[in-house]
């Protein structure tokens, strides 16, 4: 009670040392000290499992949350390991201990959540999870939104994909990346009219493009149109063709075999067709 009395009239507060809990420079040197212990095995645990010691950086993690239960990073980098190791059940657990801090964390803990779903086949949660994470991240990626379109698809939605690479498309200031997958999966859903919209808007973006041609003809072979879709590799096939042999890419060379292996197997099927 010493140290106390004298604080209370103004004595130097080393008084305090005095007291139970002791000196506030003794308790706050202890804090840095913890604070910076838990900095280098954060560093730490991110080293070796970039290294590909994934047992050694969970050891790590699990040392940090013994000192400090409430570390973010930690839970996460934990329940990443464990996701990865196939651990589901303790991966959701330590994962449901996380409080992040700030929108970083929240969208890792968030991004984490989606594939425990994901590993489970639980689509339409884990589509639920990353509607919340695009809601919150304020500088999302294509590969953000195809991610979230293809649960979607794999629940066996497509109309639902299409709209989610739309409001992609929309928000990321007409990303082509987004357009040239929403045009796959209109074909692979058969969305004839949504597929050839996403086409003429690249056509627009890329002009001669001859890419742009033969996924309209995969689009008008998938629905059963074939003089148009011979029409459309063709053309693709010319746009190649009228490129110099020395400056065609390698994109362009497969691109243009690919054209007359379908070309020719149209031919076939047509002349067989003829003969029935």
């Amino acid at each position: 009670m010493l140290g106390i009395v004298l604080f209370a009239f103004g004595a130097p507060a080393i008084a305090l040392a005095h007291a139970p809990g002791g000196s506030v420079e003794r308790r706050g040197g202890s804090s840095r000290a913890h604070g910076e212990e838990i900095s280098l095995l954060l560093q730490r645990s991110a080293i070796v499992e970039a290294a590909g010691r994934p047992d050694a950086a969970a050891r790590g993690y699990e040392r940090i949350l013994s000192l400090d239960p409430h570390q973010a990073e930690a839970h996460l980098g934990l329940a990443k390991l464990l996701l990865m190791g196939g651990n589901l059940p303790e991966a959701q657990r330590v994962l449901n201990s996380c409080v992040p801090a700030d929108v970083p964390a929240q969208l890792q803990k968030l991004q984490l959540q989606a594939d425990i779903l994901s590993t489970l086949s639980r689509w339409n949660e884990a589509a639920t999870v990353l509607d919340r994470a695009l809601a919150i991240n304020p500088n999302p990626r294509p590969e953000d939104y195809i991610e979230r379109a293809d649960l979607s698809l794999n629940a066996g939605l497509p109309t639902e994909a299409m709209d989610v690479l739309n409001r992609g498309i929309e928000r990321l200031n007409n990303s082509v990346a987004l357009r040239w997958r929403a045009v796959g999966v209109a074909i692979r859903a058969r969305l004839t009219d949504a597929a050839l919209v996403q086409l003429e808007q690249l056509e627009k973006m890329l002009p001669g493009s001859a890419l742009v041609h033969a996924r309209r003809g995969d689009v008008f072979a998938a629905c059963g149109r074939n003089e148009e879709a011979n029409a459309a590799w063709n053309e693709a096939l010319s746009r190649i063709e009228s490129i110099p042999a020395q400056e065609r890419s390698p994109a362009d060379q497969s691109l243009a075999e690919r054209l007359r292996r379908n070309l020719n197997v149209a031919s076939e099927t047509a002349g067989s067709q003829g003969r029935d």
